[in-house]
């Protein structure tokens, strides 16, 4: 019983875990609305000025690690502000995210009203298309990119800046499929994820999440198209 138990840890370490030679990278996040819009307009109410600007304090102090090998990688959240549900339901929604990506699956695990969910659908599924345009991040030079897609009720347009000579094919947020590392996310123009910190690392674990109910990416956003309803009534 005791061999079978210890054969039972490795395999599962064997699954779980994987090690290989990678990077580390820090994210942190900026925000581009301009609250002062807001501020001058006398049609906007004291609730909602508050709600602008707590919003902007929330995404403006959130940090993020990234850690990749060649095959896979996995992004989570390291400080996370608690704005109170009364301030962002959805966000809040949202606490201990993680985006894993191997080649053939991508999974979003997350605790969303109380139940940790494996949002999962097929990786390098994103169109992406390459367009002109250069920066440098960090020092390193980056191409440009853009994606459109629909989230819930939401049409997103991402730009994305990723390094060719760094040859890793993900990014924040679960964002992946380039050929080079993402440094820096624009959402929708007012949202910047930028790497801050890249590291070289040796024997780099990454764990894949495990913990929660398999959903569709489908089924997921009619819950969240749900909630949004509710939230208009």
């Amino acid at each position: 019983m005791q061999l079978l138990k210890i054969l039972f840890l490795l395999l599962f370490n064997c699954f779980a875990y994987s090690q290989s030679d990678g990077i580390k990278v820090k994210y942190k996040t900026v925000s581009n609305y301009d609250i002062s819009k807001l501020e001058n307009d006398p049609t906007i109410d004291t609730y909602k000025l508050d709600y602008a600007k707590k919003l902007k304090s929330y995404n403006e102090e959130m940090t993020y690690t990234l850690k990749a090998s060649r095959q896979e990688s996995i992004f989570e959240t390291i400080y996370q502000m608690d704005i109170g549900a009364e301030i962002n339901p959805i966000a809040n929604f949202e606490r201990d995210q993680k985006f894993y990506i191997n080649t053939e699956e991508y999974i979003e695990a997350k605790n969303f009203q109380g139940e940790d969910l494996l949002i999962s659908e097929d990786s390098y599924k994103q169109n992406w298309k390459i367009v002109s345009g250069n920066i440098e991040v960090l020092g390193i030079q980056c191409k440009k990119a853009s994606l459109t897609y629909k989230e819930a009720d939401n049409e997103m347009s991402i730009i994305a800046w990723f390094a060719p000579n760094l040859n890793y094919s993900f990014g924040p947020k679960g964002f992946h499929g380039l050929p080079g590392l993402i440094l820096k996310i624009e959402r929708n123009d007012v949202l910047i994820l930028e790497a801050t910190e890249i590291k070289d690392i040796k024997s780099l674990f990454i764990t894949k999440p495990y913990k929660g109910k398999r959903i569709t990416r489908e089924s997921f956003n009619n819950r969240m198209l749900a909630i949004i309803e509710k939230m208009k009534q």
